[in-house]
C-alpha cells in the first residue's frame, strides 16, 4: 500500500508549503485524482461512500491552491487510519439538535465527514431560522476550513468556520509566544456571496 500513497505528489516541499503554483508537476486530471485518493482510504478500511466525501473535499482544496491542506494530507492521514489512529468507520451522533443548533460527535473518525454533515445540516437551518451554528467533536484533522464555507457561501448564505485544537503550552510563561499559544495554529474561514461577481471567501489560520 505504501508505494501507491506517493504515486500522486507533485510539487516540491518548499513550493507545498507556501502554497505557490508548481513549477514541476505531473498534471493529473481531478476525477483521476478523486478516484486514485478514495481507493487508497478504501485500502485502509474507509467504507466507499465515506472514502468518495473525503476525496471530493480533498481535491477541492487541491483546484483552490491549498495543496498542503488537500493531497497532500493523504500520506499521513492513511497512515493513521492503518495504525487506527483515526476509527474509518465511524457512526456520528446528535450529541444536541434544535431548530437552530446542532452538536455532532465524529466517533474519531476523520474530521472531514463530521464536519460536512455539520455544514450541510447548518445551512439548511440556516435557510429555515436566518441563522444556526454546529459544533463538531470528537474527529480527526478536518483539512482547510474554507471548503466548507465554500459550501454555504453557495447557497447565498454567509458563514464562518474555525477548528480549535490541543494547546501546546510553552514552559515559561514569561515568553512573549506564551499568550498566543491557547489559541495555537487554528484553521479558520469566512465567506460571503457578492451581488456581482465572485464571492469573498478568507481561508487562513490564527498563526
Amino acid at each position: 500500500m505504501s508505494c501507491h500513497l506517493f504515486a500522486f505528489v507533485f510539487v516540491l516541499p518548499r513550493e507545498l508549503s507556501m502554497n505557490a503554483p508548481p513549477t514541476r508537476f505531473i498534471r493529473v486530471m481531478p476525477d483521476d485524482l478523486r478516484r486514485f485518493v478514495s481507493n487508497v482510504l478504501q485500502k485502509v478500511e474507509v467504507p466507499q461512500p465515506d472514502a468518495d466525501v473525503i476525496a471530493e473535499l480533498m481535491v477541492d482544496t487541491d483546484l483552490r491552491g491549498v495543496f498542503s491542506h488537500g493531497t497532500n494530507t493523504l500520506p499521513g492521514y492513511s497512515r493513521v487510519f492503518a495504525s487506527r489512529g483515526f476509527n474509518p468507520t465511524p457512526v456520528q451522533k446528535f450529541v444536541k439538535d434544535t431548530p437552530i443548533i446542532t452538536m455532532i460527535d465524529g466517533d474519531g473518525g476523520l474530521g472531514h465527514l463530521t464536519t460536512r454533515l455539520a455544514t450541510m445540516i447548518a445551512i439548511e437551518k440556516a435557510k429555515k431560522s436566518e441563522l444556526s451554528m454546529a459544533v463538531t467533536r470528537h474527529h480527526g484533522h478536518f483539512g482547510s476550513a474554507g471548503k466548507y464555507v465554500r459550501l454555504a457561501v453557495k447557497e447565498g448564505l454567509i458563514c464562518f468556520c474555525v477548528s480549535g485544537l490541543l494547546a501546546r503550552m510553552p514552559e515559561d510563561p514569561n515568553t512573549s509566544a506564551w499568550a498566543h499559544y491557547p489559541l495555537d495554529n487554528c484553521p479558520l474561514s469566512i465567506g460571503f456571496p457578492a451581488k456581482e461577481g465572485y464571492p469573498v471567501i478568507a481561508d487562513i489560520c490564527s498563526s
